[in-house]
């Protein structure tokens, strides 16, 4: 069962996400669908750890054919649709870990 929050009309997600770089690139996803991509990860499920959700998540996502997988230059990030917003500022600084509270 997934961690979210059903309060009045707003839906809290509890989320992990994985920032993976290489050569100065980040690996993001996209579903196909849509005009903007993020990080691979998913909802966070009672009793499970933030590292056990990232490798879930990406196992199950990695035979969903509408997600598609790119690497995308951190310096160029300011050019790309990544979601959330506050994203671009934490790859930039690569600061990790971070935990974000987010309401995008």
């Amino acid at each position: 069962m997934d961690l979210t929050l059903d309060i009045e009309d707003y839906k809290l997600n509890i989320r992990a996400a994985a920032v993976i770089i290489h050569n100065n690139k980040i690996l993001v996803h996209r579903d196909v669908s849509k005009d903007h991509c993020t990080l691979p990860g998913g909802r966070i499920a009672i009793g499970e750890s933030s590292e056990g959700t990232v490798k879930r998540e990406i196992k199950e996502e990695m035979g969903k054919e509408y997600l598609k997988y790119e690497w995308l230059d951190i310096d160029k990030i300011e050019e790309y649709n990544i979601v959330p917003k506050c994203l671009k500022n934490i790859l930039k600084s690569q600061n990790f870990p971070i935990h974000i509270i987010n309401n995008d």
